[in-house]
C-alpha cells in the first residue's frame, strides 16, 4: 500500500520533533548538572573556607555565601559555629547567625528546624540541639553527613558527655574519610575526649570509688588506638583498680594484656609477680604464711599506689595529651 506524500511529511515533522524534544532535554539535564555542580563546589569551598580560614573576613564572607545555599551541610556548619560561644571572632558567630536566617527564609524544607535551632542554641539547650539534630539527620535522611555527627558531638562535649561524644565523632570520622572536610579537628576532639575520661577516672580512683573508676576507665578504653594505649596505659590503670576492688584474678589478667601492649612494663611485670604471691598465700591455710600475707598486701598497696601516682592525668602535659577543642 502506498504511503501518501501527506502523511509522509507528518511522519517526518513529528519525528524532527521529537529529535529537537529530546536534544533539549538532554541540553537541560546536562545544564542542570553543571549547575548543580558549581553549586556543590560552592557550598564545599565556603565551608571548608569557614573551618580552616585564618582570615576573619573570609570566614565572615563564606558564612554569608552559605545563607545562600540550600543545602544541609552548610546548615550544620552554621549551626555549629552559631552555637560555639568561645569563639574568639564574635563577629563569624553573628555572621553565621545571620546567615541561617537567611537560609530559613530560601529553604522551605528546613524553615522550621532552622528557626527552632536558632532558639535552642540561644537558649543554651544543648540537649534539644542534639534531639533536633539525630531527629533531622539520623533518623530520617538516608545520606549522612558529617557535619552533623561532629556538631552532635560538640553538643554532648558541652554537655560533658564525652563517652556519647567520641561515639559520634567516630561516626564523623568515618564519613569523613568519604570526602574531606575536617583536617585535624576531628583527631583532636577524640583525644579531648579520652582526655576527660581518664581523668574522671582518675578522679573516682583517688576518691576511693573504685567501682565508678573501674566504670570509667572501661569506657575510656574502648576504641582507643594503640598510640593512645600505650600513652594513658589503660589496661594497668584497671589492674590497678580491680586490686583495690579485691578482684586478684582480673587484676592479675588486667595486668598480663597490659604487658602485651608493653605498658608499663616494669611496673607491671613487679605487679603481676606480686598478684601471684598474693593469691598463692591465700590458697595456703598455713598459719606461718599470715605475716608473710599481709606483707605482701602492703607491698602492693605500695607499689599499685607508685602507678597510679605515674599515670595520674594530673602528671600527663595537656599538651601531650589533650588538644584544643575549638578551632
Amino acid at each position: 500500500m502506498a504511503i501518501s506524500a501527506d502523511t509522509l511529511v507528518y511522519t517526518i515533522s513529528i519525528l524532527i520533533i521529537i529529535s529537537v524534544a529530546a536534544f533539549f532535554i538532554v541540553w537541560l539535564v546536562i545544564r542542570w548538572s553543571s549547575h548543580q555542580d558549581d553549586l556543590n563546589n560552592m557550598v564545599t569551598f565556603c565551608i571548608k573556607y569557614l573551618i580552616d580560614s585564618k582570615n576573619i573576613q573570609e570566614k565572615i564572607d563564606a558564612a554569608k555565601a552559605l545563607g545562600h545555599a540550600k543545602d544541609p551541610a552548610a546548615l550544620l556548619v552554621l549551626v555549629d559555629v552559631s552555637n560555639d560561644r568561645e569563639l574568639q571572632e564574635k563577629d563569624v558567630r553573628h555572621a553565621a547567625i545571620d546567615a541561617l536566617y537567611e537560609m530559613s527564609s530560601r529553604y522551605k524544607k528546613y524553615n522550621k528546624l532552622i528557626l527552632a535551632l536558632l532558639t535552642v542554641i540561644e537558649q543554651k539547650q544543648y540537649q534539644k540541639i542534639i534531639d533536633l539534630l539525630i531527629k533531622s539527620f539520623e533518623q530520617k535522611n538516608d545520606k549522612k553527613y558529617v557535619q552533623s555527627a561532629y556538631v552532635i558531638a560538640r553538643e554532648y562535649i558541652k554537655l560533658q558527655q564525652y563517652h556519647e561524644a567520641r561515639v559520634w565523632l567516630h561516626k564523623a570520622e568515618f564519613r569523613n574519610r568519604r570526602s574531606i572536610v575536617y583536617l585535624d579537628g576531628i583527631n583532636e576532639l577524640i583525644k579531648f575526649c579520652n582526655y576527660e575520661l581518664f581523668l574522671k577516672g582518675d578522679s573516682f580512683y583517688h576518691s576511693q570509688k573504685y567501682f565508678e573508676a573501674l566504670e570509667y576507665y572501661s569506657l575510656a578504653s574502648c576504641d582507643l588506638n594503640d598510640e593512645e594505649k600505650q600513652r594513658f596505659c589503660d589496661y594497668l590503670r584497671i589492674a590497678c583498680v580491680y586490686y583495690k576492688l579485691k578482684h586478684y584474678n582480673d587484676a592479675s589478667e588486667a595486668t598480663l594484656v597490659a604487658l602485651q601492649h608493653n605498658q608499663g612494663t616494669d611496673d607491671a611485670l613487679l605487679l603481676e609477680q606480686l598478684l601471684q604471691k598474693l593469691t598463692k598465700d591465700m590458697v595456703d591455710e598455713d598459719p606461718q604464711f599470715k605475716e608473710q600475707h599481709i606483707n605482701n598486701i602492703q607491698e602492693l598497696d605500695k607499689h599499685v599506689a607508685k602507678i597510679m601516682h605515674r599515670l595520674s592525668i594530673d602528671n600527663i602535659t595537656k599538651e601531650d595529651s589533650l588538644a584544643k577543642v575549638h578551632h
